[in-house]
């Protein structure tokens, strides 16, 4: 778990990054807006992935 920049998708300005906390739970990835604290945290992530799609498009490209 921990904290990174994740670039934005914003045509009007080149470089636009946002401070996002991913952590790693199981077989997932999610991706929060702030560090999950109780079990009901886990449950609003802005977005989850599964590892094993997240290595298949590494290993695709």
């Amino acid at each position: 778990m921990g904290w990174c920049e994740a670039r934005e998708q914003d045509p009007l300005q080149d470089r636009v990054y946002s401070p996002t906390f991913l952590a790693l739970r199981g077989s997932c990835l999610y991706k929060f807006l702030a560090p999950p604290v109780t079990t009901w945290d886990w449950t609003r992530a802005e977005k989850t992935f599964s590892v094993y799609e997240i290595m298949c498009k590494i290993l695709k490209v």
